[in-house]
């Protein structure tokens, strides 16, 4: 900790820094080279895990409350070999950062490795599945990389190198309901890369098939995020009276909603319309003078789509314009001036200005 703290601080003064020669260490760490902070970090680390058997067999429950479990730390059987090996890794990630990943990635590596093959030797596949879903440059080297706009297909899905390393992890621990977790990560990869369909079906195949999991509600929620309703819409904040107005709709999952014109009793400059504009405010304010049942066409992949309408606008006034829908979909709402006048405006010699008022439609001005 205090390397990382003084590396944090002056990394940029280290890194410029010549190397220190083999052997030596001067009592000022303001003279030590990079070399000799990652030979110490890694020294330290070494010198913390070198009795793994005996930690191993030492619960960090003895020393709560200066270790606190996680909630996943029953299924490590509470060793402080796994606190001190994710603490250690912690601190490299945080070296690496600085100084020299090439130096710190593979030593991350193999500490992933070396947990993962712990677990192996006591059988324990909890442990082994979730120390391999936990490494990001660990157990699958660079195929957790990030998601580039060109892998977002149905091919490069199918050829995604961490998806199929997660199969293999998926086909060797199934029989496990710790295997969830293999769904989960899939799910999220899936959807991150536009797969929902996918993502929903291997939500729909975990719930199912480890449906007492104690975390088989984070593959609910998932499912429920893609299956949900949403829906907003755009137009011009400016209208001309029983003008045809294209109203920009971005909608997923909704077959359709209803757009409800409220005529405000309320002239366009009152500070009224810069409160929450909500079911209240409509009660107060507002009349419903218009109602359009519009269609939308959802989407096969449950991915958002955007749709432009025609909607023909009433008379002059303001409005108040809510769209709303039957599945749980909140209100949307905006604000409509509808209006046949225009102001223009030039700049004079100093502060002065002209303005002048003109049919918005015919451009001929208004007496």
């Amino acid at each position: 900790q205090a390397y990382n703290r003084y590396v944090s601080a002056k990394s940029w003064n280290i890194n410029q820094r010549t190397e220190t020669e083999p052997g030596v260490v001067p009592d000022d760490m303001d003279e030590w080279g990079a070399n000799l902070f990652k030979e110490k970090v890694n020294s330290h680390v070494e010198q913390a895990l070198r009795d793994s058997a005996l930690l191993l067999a030492t619960s960090a429950r003895s020393y709560v409350p200066f270790v606190e479990p996680g909630s996943t730390s029953a299924l490590y059987g509470h060793n402080l070999y796994h606190l001190l090996v994710m603490r250690n890794i912690l601190s490299m990630e945080e070296m690496e950062s600085v100084l020299d990943a090439a130096f710190f990635r593979p030593k991350i590596r193999q500490l992933y490795a070396n947990l993962i093959k712990a677990y192996k030797a006591q059988k324990n596949i909890d442990g082994v599945v979730l120390v391999a879903l936990d490494c990001p440059q660990g157990y699958y080297t660079e195929m957790n990389r990030g998601i580039g706009q060109e892998d977002k297909t149905a091919e490069g899905f199918e050829k995604d190198a961490y998806m199929l390393a997660l199969d293999e992890l998926l086909q060797q621990y199934g029989k496990s309901a710790v295997a969830a977790e293999i769904y989960l990560q899939q799910a999220n990869r899936a959807r991150n890369m536009n797969q929902r369909v996918k993502a929903l079906a291997l939500c729909n195949e975990a719930i199912a098939r480890y449906p007492k999991y104690n975390r088989i509600n984070a593959l609910k929620e998932v499912r429920q995020e893609i299956l949900a309703p949403s829906l907003s819409f755009t137009l011009n904040e400016v209208v001309y009276p029983g003008a045809e107005v294209s109203v920009k709709v971005s909608h997923c999952n909704v077959d359709g909603f209803r757009l409800q014109f409220y005529k405000l009793n309320v002239p366009a400059t009152s500070a009224l319309l810069r409160e929450r504009l909500d079911a209240d405010f409509i009660k107060r304010h507002g009349t419903r003078v218009l109602t359009k049942d519009l269609v939308l066409k959802r989407t096969a992949d449950y991915r958002q789509a955007d749709t432009t309408l025609q909607v023909k606008m009433p008379a002059e006034g303001v409005y108040l314009l809510t769209a709303s829908h039957g599945s749980g979909v909140q209100d949307r709402s905006s604000l409509v001036y509808v209006s046949k006048l225009k102001a223009l405006t030039r700049r004079l010699p100093g502060k002065d200005c002209e303005v002048v008022v003109v049919d918005a439609q015919s451009g001929h001005p208004v007496a």
